[in-house]
């Protein structure tokens, strides 16, 4: 599992959602080897602690991973680069609508990959046809990886309808001062806050160019450094210095 989830991330990583529990040793990994930032979620009060117990021994949870007991509204919309299940691999459940898990997912790649590996226990395996249902209900695209006789299936986001960019300074080539963007209205809200924060940032006294945004990316121009940040989740991309070019 998490070299398939691996395989489907871009360089920089970012965040994942792990959409029921069992014993956390998923989150754990995907923490570990994959590089990711885990949030994960079970309405199971039980389980949330148990996994809390087990993963406070790491010394990363409350950092790099959070567990949460309950519903997925308490959860940012766009944020997750990937989502998978615990629950699903152990047991052929998932304790979650996927219509409530679909608004989580990032667009421009975010990846849901849903299933149980081969030789599972067949009394709570999953079929084919049980994991391309869930993921059509997600409504995000054509599900890919349904081989025969293995219940593993995946489906990635493309970019939201309507949605616009802000590629140079005041807008666009022709200085229009507004873009293409059909989704935003009132009232706005905060998708993520952080990052890159003012130490890299030059005096907004001296007029500095203002970040520019294209294909879910934000780009800063900070000092003697270019900066790429996830538009969507704020995780950092990469970084490249200037200093010294004119």
């Amino acid at each position: 599992v998490v070299r398939e989830v691996t395989e489907t991330l871009p360089h920089g990583g970012g965040y994942a959602l792990v959409a029921g529990l069992k014993t956390g040793e998923l989150a754990w990994e995907l923490m570990h080897k994959a590089g990711l930032k885990v949030v994960a979620i079970d309405p199971d009060p039980q389980v949330v602690a148990e996994v809390r117990q087990s993963l406070g021994a790491t010394g990363v949870y409350g950092s790099n991973i959070h567990v949460l007991h309950g519903a997925t509204e308490q959860l940012p919309n766009y944020f997750a680069n990937v989502v998978v299940s615990e629950s699903a691999l152990f047991s052929g459940e998932i304790p979650y609508e996927p219509e409530e898990i679909a608004s989580k997912v990032r667009p421009l790649g975010g990846t849901v990959l849903i299933g149980q590996p081969s030789g599972s226990d067949p009394e709570v395996a999953m079929s084919n046809g049980d994991v391309k249902k869930w993921l059509d209900r997600l409504k995000l695209g054509v599900p890919a990886g349904l081989g025969e006789g293995v219940p593993w299936g995946s489906v990635s986001r493309g970019a939201l309808a309507g949605a616009g960019s802000w590629t140079h300074q005041y807008g666009t080539s022709g200085n229009t001062g507004f873009s293409n963007e059909k989704r935003l209205t009132a009232p706005l809200g905060v998708l993520w806050y952080g990052a890159p924060g003012p130490t890299e940032m030059i005096n907004r006294h001296s007029q500095g160019t203002p970040p520019v945004s294209l294909d879910g990316r934000m780009f800063i121009v900070g000092e003697n450094v270019l900066l790429a940040y996830d538009a969507y989740n704020g995780s950092k991309l990469w970084e490249t210095s200037y200093e010294g070019q004119s």
